[in-house]
């Protein structure tokens, strides 16, 4: 994850602000960083697809990442979360968490609110002519005290690929979509998430 912070951080130089169009903006440095999270999504979106020669057929690769989304309802902004996602090559199966979920000010980047609590991630990866393909569901509760109070069901849908960006078959990448209902009620959209093992 450090080389691709420092990717972040390199990426935020050269492209400028394109990673600011995406959700949050600057961010505020004593927290969490939405530039470069959003240069990192952009890095992995451009990866190309690992090819099925390539994808792994042992062993389990941790991919650590973050997940981002607009979101509507109890929050108008924008939701950042760091995401570690572990697929197994051999058997198929995909394994988790979604932690550290924060809601974000679009306009100044700097985080209004963290929700308490951790989203358990299940899933498969698939072998399919394209290449690998990624697929999962974050399920869990969030507590959240401040702008959104209570606790809430949250239900994300992660859909993707495997990609390489440095080394083959390194990151992970696609969108992400659902929501959360009870104790508050938040709408995602234009959600995406990545990993890396860099």
């Amino acid at each position: 994850m450090k080389s691709a912070v420092l990717f972040g951080l390199l990426a935020s130089l050269t492209i400028g602000l394109s990673g600011c169009d995406d959700f949050g903006g600057f961010g505020n440095l004593d927290q969490r960083n939405t530039l470069i999270d959003d240069a990192n999504l952009d890095n992995a979106e451009a990866a190309p697809v690992t090819p099925l020669a390539a994808i792994p057929t042992t062993g389990t690769v941790t991919y650590d990442g973050v997940v981002a989304a607009s979101t509507t309802g109890a929050y108008v902004g924008s939701l950042y979360a760091d995401m570690s996602m572990d697929v197994d090559f051999a058997g198929g199966a995909i394994t988790g968490s979604i932690t550290n979920v924060d809601l974000v000010d679009d306009a100044t980047g700097n985080v209004v609110q963290g929700l308490t609590g951790t989203l358990a991630l299940t899933g498969d990866q698939t072998d399919t002519p394209a290449g690998g393909i990624v697929g999962a569901t974050a399920t869990g509760n969030l507590t959240g005290a401040g702008v959104v109070t209570g606790t809430t069901t949250a239900v994300l849908v992660f859909a993707g690929s495997v990609r390489s960006d440095v080394t083959p078959a390194d990151t992970v990448y696609g969108t992400m979509s659902g929501g959360m209902a009870g104790g508050f009620a938040l709408d995602l959209s234009q959600g995406k998430f990545f990993g890396t093992t860099n």
